[in-house]
């Protein structure tokens, strides 16, 4: 068992803490959850889709797009913020009495949110691009359009190193042909910094933009203005003033695209979109990589004698590479949403197919804090071509959805306590499924239960105990089949009178107590105790390990002491849905509680 607390032997002395643990559970948090998977969907009767995905602060998730059915008029940008399973939290929509699309979404860092899209509501003419500001809840803050009297259009945007933002997509009003590569510089606020245009005569655009270690940025698209032929794929680097230092194409005498391109581990790129010029059918899924001046390394093709395309790219934490796209090649019929899974060079590791019949497309992936995948699109289409939901896909590490996993028991802690001390503490667990989990214990010390339902240990050890016991405690589900997952807890129990505070008093129990309850919906009791008066903090962190907020920093005296905590941050807003960690800290010893907030 990985120590979170101290271990202190019969008759000895308090001895090191392992505080760095704790440090490292609360900043790499992708251990804390066990891999939840579902599939959800969002929207009425008309037409929904998810462009964009992104997972939050607090483990869940926001997606932005597109929705025939809610808003103010035609079809609305359409956004969506859930739980970690899903659930929905609240959903906006933006816009006027026309059309408009929100197609990249990021989480800013005071907890609101910013979306690019496309506007035929407002601005100068044509569609615009659409910049909205948001706060936590999705409710306006800034709006800004830009653009001229044609068609321009945003598919990307990233918050910069200074604080503004970048957005990258197309333009007919500027630039050399018919549309342009259009680039966009913001400051915070939304207002522009400089603009910039990229291509020939024909038609030229881009799909992602991203900021790199220089400072300056990658833009990645499709040309008809240069390469071999047809449209090529389009790779441009620039200084951070926008100004071109290289570009790139690749393809063949047909017609290829990148919709979804990222930096990679070793100063590279990949690039992900289509090719009609090589593979198996009528389209694959074309997958490129480069080194850092965008020189070919590999390429890679995958699909079948059907349509198969790729929309969105991330490099995983292994070195290889997840797609998320569609295929007609291969699944349950139609088009269906196509995950591939791949090695550092591009070989397959593995592919799933998800929906059922008629069209399902996955347009946005990422990786989760669990290690499985998240991906947003579309769902239904039919032949009529006139519905469609918004598909949310959460898959496990082996991109499997509804396969039963084990539940994660959680650590508890090494503790001491006295003959004739009452000790307990509640084990807590969570199943991905939200299995109903049952506790057991194979040997319990004389005299000790455990609640198998609630988890609630209970002993006050007699006078003949003293001594060392490790118990092993179980959590097992009641899936199909049912899974277990087994922790050891240590606790040492001390002859009263033999060692005591330097006061002479007998040695008290130290311990963070599991909060109760957990999960919870608006507050939740957290209790923990010393053995002497002392300096203590008591914190609450969010998944990334950020300060949420100070419950406790002081003094306080030796014994049991109880705080509540009611689901607020520092600022006295209501945080969302998710995992936190409760961080008590007592000189140089520590221990971390994780708990569960539903709203």
């Amino acid at each position: 068992m990985r120590a979170l607390a101290v271990r202190v032997m019969a008759g000895m002395a308090v001895m090191v803490t392992a505080v760095l643990t704790v440090l490292l559970t609360l900043l790499v948090p992708v251990a804390a959850v066990a891999q939840i998977s579902f599939e959800r969907t969002y929207g009425d009767t008309l037409w929904e889709e998810g462009a964009s995905v992104a997972q939050t602060a607090d483990g869940g998730y926001i997606i932005s797009g597109y929705t025939d059915s809610f808003g103010a008029g035609g079809g609305d940008v359409y956004l969506i913020r859930t739980d970690m399973w899903g659930d929905t939290v609240w959903t906006r929509t933006y816009g006027g009495a026309d059309d408009e699309y929100g197609h990249s979404v990021e989480e800013r860092p005071d907890g609101g949110f910013m979306i690019a899209g496309d506007t035929r509501s407002f601005g100068a003419g044509g569609s615009d691009v659409y910049l909205i500001r948001t706060n936590a809840m999705g409710d306006t803050i800034a709006t800004r359009t830009y653009g001229g009297t044609e068609n321009d259009l945003a598919r990307s945007l990233r918050r910069t190193a200074g604080g503004g933002y970048v957005i990258a997509g197309f333009t007919a009003s500027f630039g050399a042909g018919a549309t342009d590569v259009y680039l966009i510089k913001t400051g915070v606020g939304g207002d522009t910094i400089w603009t910039r245009t990229y291509g020939g005569e024909p038609s030229d655009g881009a799909y992602v933009v991203k900021q790199t270690p220089d400072g300056g940025y990658f833009l990645a698209g499709n040309t008809y203005s240069y390469g071999a032929g047809g449209s090529d794929v389009y790779l441009i680097k620039t200084d951070d003033l926008g100004d071109t230092m290289w570009t790139r194409t690749y393809g063949g005498t047909s017609n290829e695209s990148a919709y979804s391109a990222a930096r990679t581990a070793d100063g590279g790129y990949i690039l992900a979109g289509y090719t009609t010029s090589y593979g198996a059918g009528q389209g694959d899924v074309y997958l490129i990589k480069t080194d850092d001046v965008g020189d070919t390394a590999w390429t890679r093709t995958y699909g079948g004698a059907e349509w198969d395309g790729g929309s969105s790219v991330k490099q995983t934490d292994d070195g290889g590479y997840i797609i998320a796209g569609v295929t007609a090649s291969f699944g349950a019929g139609g088009y269906d949403l196509w995950l591939l899974k791949t090695d550092d060079v591009g070989d397959t590791v593995w592919t799933r197919t998800y929906g059922e019949g008629y069209d399902d497309e996955g347009l946005s992936v990422q990786q989760t804090a669990d290690g499985g995948y998240v991906v947003a699109g579309y769902t239904g289409g039919g032949l009529d071509q006139i519905y469609a939901d918004l598909y949310l896909v959460k898959t496990d590490a082996d991109g499997l959805v509804g396969v039963n996993h084990a539940p994660d028991l959680f650590d508890q802690p090494d503790t001491t306590v006295a003959e004739e001390e009452y000790l307990t503490f509640t084990l807590e667990a969570i199943d991905p499924e939200l299995d109903t989990i049952w506790f057991s214990s194979p040997l319990l010390p004389a005299g000790a239960t455990l609640d198998s339902a609630g988890g609630v240990f209970e002993w006050t050890p007699d006078d003949q105990q003293a001594g060392v016991y490790v118990v092993t405690f179980i959590a097992t589900d009641v899936g199909e089949p049912a899974l277990a997952d087994t922790e050891e807890t240590q606790i040492t129990v001390t002859e009263v009178g033999v060692s005591g505070d330097e006061d002479g008093l007998p040695v008290r129990a130290q311990y963070l107590a599991q909060n109760r309850p957990n999960p919870f919906g608006s507050s939740t009791a957290i209790s923990y105790s010393v053995r002497e008066r002392q300096p203590v903090s008591l914190r609450i962190y969010d998944i990334r390990g950020a300060l949420v907020r100070e419950l406790l920093g002081g003094t306080v005296g030796a014994g049991v002491h109880r705080v509540s905590w009611d689901g607020r941050d520092g600022r006295g807003r209501e945080v969302g849905s998710g995992v936190y960690f409760c961080h008590l800290v007592a000189r140089d010893w520590a221990e971390t509680r994780r708990m569960v907030l539903l709203r």
